[in-house]
């Protein structure tokens, strides 16, 4: 081989080893990733795109474009050089509906994706059968949905009850109440009296039925019935009943049967005092805030008084509140007890305070004069009494000294 064609051959060896180290500096894209609110223009169907290549975007439904949105190629990745974007679309408030109101879910404003669900207020019934709207790229779905008064079924009752109604047409909206009665006074109800119509279209309560007039003898806390072995009582039967020491009845402790039970309710309420009870010129002077049958209290007057009845006696709590009385009246005096003396008009005892009496002594006893005394809160003053006279004369003690 020539020397020329060796020089050709190494030449073509250098340039199939460099070429390729040339195109490593220069890094293809793969295909933009797809976007949830846009979509490439264009056909895209290889699976790189060299650099510099550029990409456009559009919004998918559902979605208002801000701008352009573009990339482009550089170095193996995709660079965005606009400020474009997709946002999503409103579909504007979704309607009220009469009789109810609807929740939100999804997002937090009526774009596109959000999902209203409508509800009936209470005493209405949905009668639509989509109860949701959705928000879509061409607006709201469905109609909204209509709520109707929720109505509760006619009473079916027997031919011995009367129904008491509001209604004339036997439809009972929610709310609606209804009562019974029988139409024989001899029976009464079994059941209740009275039932509405809920918010569910039902009835609270089945209907009653009538039944004869019947009473069962009751439980009575604190107290028991006198007739132990009956044990049901016909209608205006009158049953007798008696209550624990320390408790009262009602009534007397009657009670009649009748078509709404015991009537008065056989009753035992325990005995209480108050210390807080008025009293008449005085008060009581308590140390409990409540008595109890038995329990006893002092009375204290204001000063010129006494208590009317029994002074001397602590108050009970009874049956009638506290006893004796607690009354307290003006101090009193009773006829002044003088040895050896005489009252002037001695009669009406005993004396009201600030009345006066005269009274003198007997012979050889001082005063002798007619001697004034007054009732006071204290009694009798000045204090009524006659003394002996002393009877040695002048002339007497005389002798005696010149005896001495």
């Amino acid at each position: 081989m020539s020397l020329l064609g060796y020089v050709l051959l190494l030449t073509a060896a250098l340039y199939c080893t460099a070429a390729p180290a040339a195109s490593d500096d220069v890094k293809s894209c793969k295909k933009p990733d797809r976007r949830v609110e846009a979509e490439l223009q264009g056909d895209w169907e290889a699976e790189s795109y060299p650099e510099n290549t550029e990409a456009s975007f559009q919004c998918r439904p559902g979605y208002s474009r801000l701008g352009s949105i573009k990339m482009f190629c550089k170095s193996g990745q995709w660079i965005t050089y606009t400020k474009g974007q997709c946002k999503k679309k409103s579909c504007g408030h979704p309607g009220d509906i009469p009789f109810g109101s609807f929740q939100l879910s999804n997002e937090e404003s009526f774009i596109f994706g959000a999902v209203v669900e409508y509800f009936c207020d209470d005493g209405y019934q949905m009668v639509s059968k989509e109860t949701k709207r959705q928000c879509t790229a061409s607006g709201w779905s469905n109609y909204p949905p209509h709520c109707e008064v929720r109505n509760c079924p006619p009473i079916d009752v027997t031919d011995n009850i009367n129904v008491i109604s509001t209604s004339y047409d036997e439809e009972y909206s929610v709310g609606q109440v209804i009562r019974f009665e029988c139409k024989d006074p001899k029976l009464k109800l079994d059941g209740p009296s009275e039932i509405f119509c809920t918010s569910d279209g039902k009835w609270n309560l089945e209907p009653p039925t009538c039944v004869e007039i019947s009473c069962r003898v009751p439980f009575i806390d604190h107290g028991s019935v006198q007739n132990s072995r009956k044990q049901v009582y016909s209608n205006n039967e009158m049953m007798q009943y008696t209550c624990e020491k320390g408790f009262q009845a009602n009534k007397n402790g009657q009670s009649t049967c009748t078509k709404d039970d015991w009537i008065p309710k056989p009753y035992c309420e325990e005995i209480l005092c108050s210390p807080y009870d008025p009293v008449v010129k005085g008060k009581l002077v308590a140390t409990k805030t409540q008595y109890r049958f038995g329990d006893e209290i002092d009375v204290q007057c204001e000063e010129g008084y006494v208590l009317q009845i029994e002074p001397n006696k602590r108050r009970e709590c009874t049956a009638n509140g506290w006893s004796p009385s607690t009354r307290c009246v003006s101090k009193k005096c009773d006829r002044p007890a003088i040895k050896h003396g005489t009252i002037d008009r001695d009669y009406y005892y005993p004396k009201e305070v600030g009345i006066y009496l005269y009274y003198y002594c007997e012979r050889n006893y001082q005063p002798r004069d007619w001697t004034i005394i007054y009732c006071t809160n204290a009694g009798w003053k000045p204090e009524p009494k006659c003394s002996r006279k002393n009877l040695t004369s002048k002339k007497t003690l005389t002798n005696l000294k010149e005896y001495l």
